[in-house]
């Protein structure tokens, strides 16, 4: 989903914040800003119910998430043999899907035909057992990664693949993992 010029506004400015603030704070002012009003962990389970009893579609799953690219074989490479994702079984010359637990990650060619730009896309976040060696595997790969970030969950670091899509490589601490 290609993100609008205030999204991009936010972003930018909570990653020069959180290099002057510090991860922490940064976290938190990310979620006051991006749910302003809200509060709480989410919706009401009752909110489920009522839509369930008066016959709204509910989503079931996440079906994919879809990475705008120009250079498909370049991005498929990157995210194959850097990340190791490991392909699915539809590739072609304009989509290419990765099986990445239960979802799928893909990489499409046609997002200028739809009006979407290249290299515009953000939100895939991958998980991984070792964040600091996957960190140094992009390095290596030049990729633009940023340090790695401790959240009372979780570490988290930025990057970006060779098209300029945004992306997350992130560590669940020990003993949060099902």
């Amino acid at each position: 989903m290609p993100e609008n010029r205030e999204t991009l506004e936010l972003r930018t400015a909570l990653r020069d914040r959180a290099r002057s603030a510090g991860a922490k704070q940064a976290f938190s002012t990310l979620l006051q800003q991006a749910r302003p009003g809200m509060t709480g962990s989410g919706p009401k389970s009752s909110t489920s119910t009522t839509a369930k009893q008066k016959g709204y579609v509910m989503i079931d799953e996440l079906a994919f998430i879809a990475y705008y690219v120009q250079d498909i074989s370049k991005a498929a490479a990157f995210y194959r043999d850097v990340l190791g994702l490991r392909q699915g079984e539809l590739c072609n010359d304009e989509w290419v899907e990765f099986d990445v637990g239960n979802a799928t990650f893909a990489l499409d060619g046609t997002g200028e035909a739809l009006g979407i730009a290249a290299g515009s896309s953000s939100g895939a976040a991958f998980e991984t057992k070792d964040i600091d060696a996957m960190r140094e595997r992009l390095i290596e790969a030049g990729a633009a990664i940023s340090e790695v970030y401790d959240f009372p969950p979780c570490r988290a670091a930025f990057a970006r693949d060779p098209e300029g899509n945004r992306f997350i490589v992130h560590q669940r601490k020990t003993g949060l993992r099902d």
